[in-house]
């Protein structure tokens, strides 16, 4: 049996819901995961180190309608929400409060964390926080 170990935490957003919860719900377990929620907009899988959830696309920021959107700097990713017919309505991107922060600092928890909180601390109140010493642009 296949088994992944140490992956930590990742969260998936896919479009085709339904597909991909049938599609999750038999690939996880058969890598040695456990699920352990099931809902209608995420499914949540955990083993040994790793954590693997699977989220419907959009509709969570949606609903939120956030003051702040946090995206990764990955090319594109602002221009993304702006021409995206769903998203685009969003307060946070029609206010043009959309906030990159670099890719490996977000989407995983590593050595970088404390750099990734002090980058966005400063990045959301640049006026209280001065910019990290070891900041990159």
């Amino acid at each position: 049996m296949i088994e992944v170990n140490g992956m930590a935490h990742v969260i998936l957003t896919v479009s085709q819901w339904d597909k991909a919860r049938a599609f999750y719900s038999e690939l996880l377990p058969f890598l040695g995961l456990t699920k352990v929620y099931d809902g209608n907009n995420f499914l949540y899988h955990v083993g040994g180190r790793t954590a693997v959830g699977i989220q419907r696309e959009h509709e969570r920021a949606f609903v939120a309608n956030p003051d702040v959107l946090l995206v990764g700097t990955w090319p594109g990713s602002k221009q993304a929400l702006s021409d995206h017919p769903l998203l685009s309505q969003l307060r946070a991107v029609c206010e043009g409060r959309i906030v990159a922060l670099r890719t490996e600092l977000l989407v995983a928890l590593s050595q970088y964390t404390a750099d990734a909180a002090w980058e966005l601390a400063h990045l959301l109140h640049p006026d209280r926080v001065p910019a990290s010493p070891g900041a990159r642009p």
